[in-house]
């Protein structure tokens, strides 16, 4: 990943290496590589919309496992809670407390 301190050159090289790893895997799907390299590099969220079985869980694991991040998935369906995305507290009778469990959006 990109540095503070890294030079311009060096930063630009990182993203075209970067960019070619993901326009390996998406194959013809160029303009995608570009807008998610360009997210990626400058600290954004991304958020992939499109038809069933399209590979976008398959990408963003890839893409995760290649950047060395923790991955979570959302399923949003009619009966999602909100502790189901924000996590809960659960009680520990050994502890005799709660302990918050964290949820997908903490990754």
């Amino acid at each position: 990943m990109i540095k503070k301190n890294d030079n311009t050159n060096d930063q630009i090289n990182k993203f075209i290496n970067f960019k070619d790893k993901i326009e390996d895997f998406l194959g013809d799907k160029k303009k995608i590589s570009k807008i998610v390299s360009a997210c990626i590099m400058s600290g954004g969220n991304i958020l992939i919309e499109d038809m069933p079985g399209i590979g976008k869980t398959t990408f963003v694991q890839i893409l995760a496992k290649y950047l060395q991040l923790d991955m979570k998935r959302i399923q949003c369906t009619s009966d999602l809670l909100p502790s189901d995305i924000i996590g809960l507290e659960v009680y520990n009778p050994k502890e005799n407390k709660f302990v918050f469990h964290k949820g997908p959006v903490f990754s």
